[in-house]
């Protein structure tokens, strides 16, 4: 396919790095460059994937799309819906997000807590992170799983202005910190170097929220709350290795609230050459933007989207994704019915009077 480009399509894809725009290479050259790679066999033309910031909160932001397989085949996973909608995220490149345990209405790890002799301080540092692969079959290269209870619209509804809210909640986390923190006892003595690894605590965050428009054809823009309760778990890097976990829930700190407030982009359909591995029961995906959003889909206006009435069976022998009964030589379109009774008035018999208006003199 034309979306894979160079020697070997199954080593390139699309790079979206910031301050420069999109380049087609590879994840080794795109990492190098601190970029975001959208995947393999994906193409930077049509509906590039975009970042969404989620300043307040700092504990991760997003970008959207698991960078995927060695080809262009269709990753999408197959099966029964369940009734609920799954958003995969990949975490951007290293050192852009980062927890501070001394910030204002965070807690400190308290003293004592990395477990060896004499006592620790208390750690009141930042941790940067970064994202590490869950694991799942399903969405491989996704460190962040985010459930939705519905999707915001139907993909054959119109645009409007009307906004419509669903649930959401983070049902899975992997983050691992990019270099150690530095532990010290004693007021500051013998200085130890621990990693650190984030999840879900065992306490169930509270349900956040996410607000769409449908603005155009395929999509539109969307904002969120979502509610993180992280539990942080400590490695000692040298022997004897020791652990220690810090659950945030447990420990009564408060729910980390991550506002999305600038509107990011969604949209329905996902361009088959961003090679992308979403979840096949959603109509909703979020973080793509359109690249020709259309506002106007409904030629024949019966309140339903083009693509859906040619999904259905409507004839669109030119596959311009517009149904043939709107075009010339189909069932006339609204605005053509006047002028249609007054053709059909004339042919039997009736009589159609058209007056000029004279011109009013002062």
């Amino acid at each position: 396919p034309d979306e894979c480009q160079g020697p070997d399509p199954s080593t390139v894809g699309a790079c979206c790095i910031p301050g420069l725009g999109c380049a087609n290479t590879d994840a080794a050259t795109c990492a190098g460059q601190s970029g975001i790679f959208s995947g393999l066999c994906t193409s930077c033309d049509v509906q590039n994937v975009g970042l969404i910031l989620e300043p307040s909160g700092e504990i991760f932001v997003h970008v959207i799309g698991p960078q995927t397989g060695g080809d262009c085949t269709d990753l999408i996973p197959e099966g029964p819906c369940p009734g609920f909608f799954v958003d995969a995220w990949q975490s951007p490149p290293a050192g852009t997000m980062c927890h501070d345990f001394g910030a204002p209405g965070a807690n400190p790890i308290p003293p004592g807590f990395f477990g060896t002799s004499p006592d620790s301080d208390e750690f009141a540092g930042i941790v940067c992170l970064q994202g590490a692969p869950l694991g799942d079959p399903n969405f491989p290269g996704a460190d962040t799983l985010i459930e939705r209870s519905a999707d915001p619209f139907d993909r054959c509804e119109l645009p409007s202005t009307t906004q419509q809210t669903v649930d959401i909640e983070i049902t899975a986390l992997n983050l691992v910190s990019v270099s150690p923190i530095t532990v010290t006892y004693n007021g500051g003595m013998n200085p130890e170097s621990w990693d650190v690894q984030v999840d879900l605590s065992t306490v169930s965050s509270p349900l956040g929220s996410l607000t769409a428009t449908k603005e155009h054809c395929n999509g539109g823009t969307y904002t969120s709350q979502l509610n993180v309760q992280p539990r942080f778990t400590f490695v000692q890097v040298n022997p004897p290795n020791n652990t220690g976990v810090w659950d945030t829930g447990i420990a009564g700190d408060p729910v980390i609230q991550l506002q999305q407030s600038v509107p990011a982009p969604w949209v329905h359909d996902v361009a088959p050459q961003l090679g992308l591995v979403i979840d096949p029961c959603s109509d909703f995906h979020g973080g793509i933007s359109e690249a020709n959003p259309k506002l106007s889909c409904d030629c024949n206006n019966n309140a339903v989207r083009d693509k859906c009435d040619i999904e259905g069976g409507a004839a669109d022998a030119d596959q311009d994704g517009i149904p043939d009964q709107c075009q010339a030589g189909g069932i006339p379109t609204a605005s053509e019915w006047g002028l249609a009774i007054m053709i059909m008035a004339l042919l039997t018999g009736g009589t159609v009077v058209f007056r000029r208006r004279r011109p009013v003199t002062q």
